[in-house]
């Protein structure tokens, strides 16, 4: 989820609304557990009131898990890799899914992960094969400028990330 309402990126879409809106939609496509992830940025005014609210939704659902960060929040990686797909409103934490080669569902076009969506959510269940390689030069791309590879920059983090 985004972080409340707030943010570049809600576009005044509360995250709560939007997951159980989702949450609801999908079950017309798909019968598989579904893990609502909140921002682990706990600091926003609605917080509070949209844990409960989502815990209130999953009442009586055992198919749904809800992770937040002030109870039950599993590394976001690990969550992905036992994934079947990832779905999200624009969050950039969909990035990881596209890196380890689950579909990627985007529900909001403003969402730089848009040209990776697998299709629409009644698709769930059979996603688009996504040629990811396009995607990952990018975004690897856009993360050094010249001067910071002419200055050996991306070299030194490389190999450090390399070497830890």
């Amino acid at each position: 989820c985004n972080r409340g309402s707030g943010g570049y990126s809600a576009f005044g879409k509360n995250a709560a609304d939007w997951a159980i809106e989702t949450t609801e939609y999908l079950r017309q496509f798909t019968k598989r557990p579904i893990a609502i992830r909140l921002h682990s940025g706990s600091g926003y005014p609605t917080f509070e009131n949209d844990v409960q609210r989502l815990y209130d939704f999953k009442k009586n659902k055992s198919d749904i898990e809800i992770h937040s960060p002030n109870n039950n929040y599993p590394n976001l990686l690990d969550e992905i890799k036992k994934s079947y797909a990832v779905v999200n409103y624009t969050s950039t934490s969909g990035a990881p899914a596209i890196i380890e080669g689950k579909p990627l569902f985007v529900t909001h076009k403003s969402s730089y992960l848009t040209p990776m969506n697998a299709g629409h959510l009644s698709d769930i269940e059979h996603p688009l094969q996504l040629v990811r390689d396009k995607f990952l030069w990018g975004l690897g791309e856009s993360h050094w400028s010249l001067q910071d590879i002419e200055q050996g920059e991306y070299f030194r983090k490389f190999v450090k990330g390399v070497n830890d």
